[in-house]
């Protein structure tokens, strides 16, 4: 062999060397080339074991489910499966599916006195939830740089509980970009053939470079039949991102004094 064969022997070993799986930090963990939630710290996705929790046969046996971070701290029971996804086993027509998107960056740790506009996100999300029918679909997904799928859309009834204290444990931290979580979300609703929409809980603060693509992903999916709310929380919100991205997805842009119109507005299509 010669010097130019060993060469490039020498390179493809680097470069596969470098390629590597992203490094998720505690309380997610790496399935599948992504990370995602494990608030009770047992290996497994919670998305996984909500899922499972409604598409199982219960038992008269109970457990009870502690987390540090994202706990649903709630009493499950053991099951045995009848089925791989609620998707598929509720095969969604005309239901309307909605999936959440929560902000969890840095800037959300800020606030004015006591409350930060974190709290004021997690509490306006659970009476979101609360106001949504417990017959529709509903899926969560948080975000900061990166996006992590609690849950795919799940008749809302089944899960309730274990969202809402999903959301009340979420840890915050990084910087914050909304693209990654749109594109899962497009991809939770796409068997979906009812109504379909996606609200994003956010102070709206991203990279100023960042806004031209998200509204080029958001438009492209109100083209594809999403229409997207956007709800803004926090002293510095940034409205005129906020409203963009409203414009571009054929939706509108509720203040955080507003919100009780969403579902509202979601009814009424």
């Amino acid at each position: 062999m010669d010097f130019r064969g060993i060469l490039v022997i020498l390179l493809l070993i680097f470069v596969v060397g470098c390629v590597s799986d992203p490094v998720c930090d505690e309380p997610y963990i790496l399935v599948g080339g992504v990370c995602c939630l494990d608030g009770d710290d047992n290996k497994i996705c919670d998305r996984d074991e909500i899922i499972s929790s409604t598409t199982s046969t219960p038992s008269t046996s109970g457990t009870h489910k502690n987390a540090n971070a994202a706990s649903t701290s709630t009493t499950s029971t053991s099951t045995t499966s009848t089925s791989t996804t609620i998707i598929e086993q509720g095969k969604p027509g005309k239901e309307t599916a909605v999936m959440l998107l929560m902000d969890i960056s840095e800037s959300m740790k800020y606030g004015l006195g006591e409350e930060t506009q974190a709290d004021l996100e997690k509490a306006l999300v659970i009476d979101i939830l609360d106001q949504l029918d417990p017959a529709d679909y509903v899926g969560l997904i948080v975000f900061n740089s990166m996006a992590y799928v609690i849950s795919p859309p799940v008749r809302l009834g089944d899960v309730e509980a274990e969202f809402e204290s999903t959301v009340q444990h979420l840890r915050l931290g990084g910087g914050s970009d909304m693209v990654a979580a749109l594109g899962k979300a497009e991809e939770g609703l796409s068997n979906f053939s009812g109504r379909r929409y996606v609200v994003v809980v956010s102070d709206g603060v991203i990279l100023p470079r960042r806004k031209e693509v998200t509204c080029d992903v958001i438009e492209s999916m109100s083209e594809n039949g999403i229409i997207i709310h956007v709800v803004g929380v926090g002293f510095n919100t940034d409205e005129e991102v906020m409203g963009a991205l409203a414009d571009a997805g054929e939706g509108r842009y509720f203040k955080v004094d507003e919100y009780m119109a969403l579902v509202k507005e979601i009814y009424q299509k």
